[in-house]
């Protein structure tokens, strides 16, 4: 993961663990105008979309759903920044948050504490 994420994981971990939608969206509406937010969830919607982070039955479920708009957040080329973000402004696919970015962020710690510690 690339250290973009790792600055941005707590911002991300506190996006998914809001449980109101109209709370979320607002935070989402904060986070977009730090730099390198869009880049973090660009960068874990493209590792979502490519398999690289195991995913429960229920999570792929809900991937399977939101296929077409995490790989629009994570295309490398073809999406301009400015249509990223109006699209996590806009709170799209807010359920994709806290069930899908959460395994990512989880993840991510793993690797930091393996680091760390060993």
């Amino acid at each position: 993961m690339s250290k973009c994420v790792l600055h941005h994981a707590d911002a991300i971990m506190t996006v998914g663990k809001i449980k109101s939608a109209k709370k979320r969206k607002d935070l989402l509406k904060i986070l977009c105008g730090e730099n390198g937010f869009i880049n973090a969830v660009s960068e874990c919607c493209w590792n979502i979309s490519n398999d690289r982070v195991p995913l429960t039955i229920k999570q792929k479920n809900i991937r399977k759903k939101y296929l077409k708009k995490i790989q629009g957040l994570g295309a490398r080329t073809g999406v301009s920044q400015k249509d990223k973000k109006a699209y996590l402004q806009k709170g799209g696919f807010l359920p994709l948050f806290p069930l899908l970015l959460g395994p990512i962020i989880g993840a991510i710690t793993g690797l930091i504490k393996k680091k760390i510690i060993g």
